[in-house]
């Protein structure tokens, strides 16, 4: 997800800067940066036009999204679905046709 990568980047960036902060400080420090990070892009988008926001949020966002629910989607229930929806209809098929028999 693309705010979860800025949130490792900036936490990267705050362990580079602060090398001797401790563990609580540098996990402030990097949530800090996270939301400023975040914050000024989209101010940057408004006030300057900047068009990275727009674009992350149009173009990344959807793409994450379709490559997380592929990645983790579980592909034996959707056989399993699959089957179960066959199944089904093959049974009110004959069903239909049992019923248009015993009409006749």
């Amino acid at each position: 997800h693309p705010l979860i990568l800025g949130g490792i980047a900036s936490t990267v960036d705050t362990i580079r800067t602060f090398p001797s902060a401790g563990a609580y400080k540098l996990t402030v420090r990097s949530l800090e940066a996270w939301q400023r990070g975040v914050m000024f892009s989209i101010v940057d988008s408004y006030i300057y036009g900047n068009v990275m926001y727009d674009l992350a949020s149009i173009l990344l966002l959807p793409a994450w999204i379709i490559l997380y629910l592929l990645c983790l989607a579980n592909p034996r229930a959707a056989e399993d679905a699959a089957s179960t929806s066959l199944s089904q209809q093959q049974q009110t098929n004959q069903e239909e046709g049992q019923s248009k028999v015993k009409k006749e």
